[in-house]
């Protein structure tokens, strides 16, 4: 199983739980990646739930007006999907748009995939399990 985090588009306060929930599925993560622009004010409270958690944090600079941290993700996710052939599950936590193709490649991969994010996103049309992070506390 793998965890892939968009922090620009997730408050850090929710990863506890969404790390905590995962455990009790009893299933190992073998990827526990977090994308951020970490240089910024509001993400240096983030550094001691990532590292609790043994969360890998993936350093995305604004790149003129344009964040980069999507774009990091979606590399990252499509190069360790093809290059691992344990990943089974796998969580995406945003509620960005900009997920929707890679989301399609996943399943087309057949990899189930549960997307959490803190509202309604259209991700949950491509999504196996859409959790409502501000509704509900727990998934699979």
């Amino acid at each position: 199983m793998a965890l892939y985090i968009d922090a620009d588009n997730m408050s850090y306060n929710y990863i506890q739980d969404i790390i905590d929930n995962i455990k009790l599925s009893k299933h190992d993560l073998c990827i526990k990646k977090i994308y951020c622009d970490w240089s910024k004010t509001e993400s240096k409270n983030c550094a001691k739930i990532i590292h609790n958690y043994g969360l890998e944090p993936i350093q995305c600079f604004r790149i003129g007006k344009k964040q980069s941290t999507d774009i990091k993700l979606i590399t990252d996710l499509t190069n360790d999907i093809c290059s691992n052939k344990n990943i089974n599950h796998i969580y995406l936590v945003s509620s960005d748009s900009d997920f929707t193709h890679i989301c399609q490649l996943i399943i087309k991969k057949s990899i189930k995939l549960t997307v959490l994010s803190l509202q309604k996103s259209i991700l949950q049309n491509y999504a196996n399990n859409f959790v409502n992070l501000s509704i509900e506390k727990t998934f699979d």
